[in-house]
């Protein structure tokens, strides 16, 4: 057995060439994920070793020779090139599909696997509203 791993992309082409090239080097690639909730649900069912992709949106040394530092666009092109190269690309369909994008910057969100934290927000809430009921005219002045 191979070193276990997961795919995690919104782009179905991208994640067949990239197993594809993953397997032929004897990786086991263990599942699929078209989204950042399918990708921790898989990643606690199937626990893989490896990570391909960073935060950064950049492939890892994990991703191979010839990919490791490009990132996810440049990669999703390299794939396709190896395709044709190992004639195993049949076509190329441009299709459209909802991208999930950060709402403040508009960049396309990848479906990482990540270290969530969460802050529980009743104290704070509790003393912002009492120190508004406090006072007859509250102030968002910060002075």
């Amino acid at each position: 057995m191979g070193v276990r791993v997961l795919l995690a992309d919104d782009h179905p082409v991208f994640r067949q060439g990239l197993r594809a090239l993953l397997e032929r080097e004897k990786f086991d690639v263990v599942g699929e994920a078209s989204d950042g909730l399918e990708a921790i649900a898989a990643a606690e069912r199937l626990q893989p070793q490896v990570v391909v992709i960073d935060q950064f949106a950049k492939m890892t040394d994990d991703a191979g020779e010839g990919f490791t530092g490009l990132d996810r666009y440049k990669a999703r092109e390299k794939v396709v090139e190896e395709f044709e190269r190992l004639e195993l690309l049949e076509k190329v369909v441009d299709y459209e599909f909802s991208i999930s994008k950060c709402e403040r910057c508009k960049t396309v969100i990848e479906p990482l696997i990540s270290t969530q934290w969460f802050m529980r927000m009743d104290q704070l809430r509790d003393l912002a509203l009492g120190l508004m009921n406090d006072k007859k005219n509250p102030s968002t002045d910060p002075r």
